[in-house]
């Protein structure tokens, strides 16, 4: 028996180890983010520079995430996670350490983000590469391995912004990314020590074609499969199209909603909290039941019951209402990114996966800021009510497509089982 446990920890150490760096990295990623756009905001006094603090970040996410694609593809997507790692931390304390041997103007700062996020960008489609290797490893099934994942990312997010919070006062913005680059360091130590798939999963990188050239005929590769092949390119433009609308949601609308409705920072808080915490809670479910559910079914039922909650909300309810049409919004969208990743996953060839992600994790980002201002802009015109409104029927268009669209009858096909 105790041979059985040993056994089954030795298999599992690699996945779990992915999950510790993971935590670690996103929530360094999350320090400086804070950290820096309080740092310019309290040194600049201009919301126009800090807006475009957040959007450096966005921009070089992803394109170091399109970039990187076909580079964790041909490196593999271990060396790539720690390289990714590496190079990040350097970029990251380089923040402090140029502003106090120089000083450091606006656009040096904006330099140094930029470079810093499309360094560390390519991690993220590596790492998300690497799971299936990691939970065949572990006799876990996708579906469980993508919703841990997941978990340990929302679980990040929701604890860094207040850890950056106390390190400010504690020490000074400026002096947060060290802690961002010792997390880098770590987390790279951690994939490097105990994360090493079967030598089989190495067998299947891409050619070995070199040089600038061979580098741009991959990318290239891989944006051609992902326009041949109608599943991902849907689920791409679905993700897309999502994103322009939930994304400008949690970051304009509802805290415009939060001040014209209630007037009250702290329900906007408890509206954040309430959304964040169901979808970390229906994440863990699927997790555990996921993979016993008919992939097409609650992709379309998560659309459906998420779009409904902005009729909800449109009809400027008691604040008790709205917390719970937020609550079912989250526990209803929880499932939504390990549903996708798992399809990808399971149905993307492994030499095409990097670039699949990559192209994946920069739409996605690509379209906030698109959102973000077409959203910002029809609150002014049109008032909040329309906007919600105007959301769910976008939505709803999103669950029909994938109701109607034939070929999301192959998400079945490929479920693990």
């Amino acid at each position: 028996m105790e041979g059985n446990c040993s056994t089954r920890w030795t298999r599992r150490l690699p996945f779990f180890a992915l999950l510790g760096a993971s935590a670690i990295s996103n929530l360094g990623g999350v320090l400086t983010a804070v950290a820096i756009t309080w740092f310019v905001l309290e040194t600049t006094d201009s919301s126009i520079k800090t807006g475009m603090i957040g959007g450096a970040f966005a921009l070089a996410g992803a394109v170091g995430a399109l970039l990187g694609g076909p580079l964790a593809d041909r490196l593999g997507f271990r060396r790539t996670i720690i390289l990714a790692n590496t190079a990040g931390s350097v970029a990251r304390a380089l923040l402090p350490v140029l502003y106090y041997a120089v000083g450091l103007t606006f656009w040096q700062v904006l330099t140094l983000v930029f470079l810093g996020s499309f360094l560390h960008a390519p991690a993220s489609p590596a790492r998300q590469s690497i799971i299936p290797a990691l939970s065949r490893t572990a006799g876990m099934v996708i579906e469980r391995a993508n919703s841990a994942v997941q978990a340990i990312q929302q679980i990040s997010l929701l604890v860094g912004a207040p850890i950056a919070g106390i390190l400010i006062a504690a020490v000074g913005a400026i002096n947060v990314p060290w802690f961002t680059a010792v997390a880098f360091l770590v987390s790279a130590s951690l994939i490097a020590a105990f994360v090493n798939p079967p030598a089989r999963h190495y067998a299947q990188r891409i050619g070995a074609a070199r040089g600038v050239s061979g580098y741009l005929s991959n990318l290239a590769e891989g944006l051609r499969f992902i326009n041949r092949d109608r599943l991902i390119f849907s689920i791409i433009i679905g993700v897309v199209i999502a994103n322009l609308l939930l994304i400008p949601f949690l970051s304009v609308v509802l805290p415009v909603y939060a001040k014209q409705t209630y007037d009250s920072a702290v329900t906007l808080g408890l509206m954040l909290g309430t959304l964040g915490g169901a979808a970390l809670l229906s994440t863990f479910l699927y997790g555990a039941l996921g993979h016993r559910l008919p992939r097409r079914a609650t992709f379309v039922s998560a659309i459906g019951i998420s779009a409904l909650q902005f009729c909800v909300l449109a009809t400027t309810p008691s604040l008790a209402v709205a917390v719970g049409a937020l609550a079912i919004m989250g526990f209803a969208a929880g499932p939504i990114n390990p549903m996708i990743f798992s399809v990808i996953h399971t149905h993307a060839p492994p030499q095409m996966l990097s670039r699949v992600f990559g192209a994946l994790l920069a739409l996605s980002v690509a379209a906030a800021p698109v959102g973000t201002l077409v959203v910002g802009y029809m609150l002014e015109v049109i008032g909040m009510p329309s906007v919600l409104i105007c959301t769910f029927g976008c939505l709803l268009a999103v669950g029909l497509f994938l109701l109607v669209n034939p070929v999301f009858r192959e998400l079945d096909k490929k479920q693990s089982s």
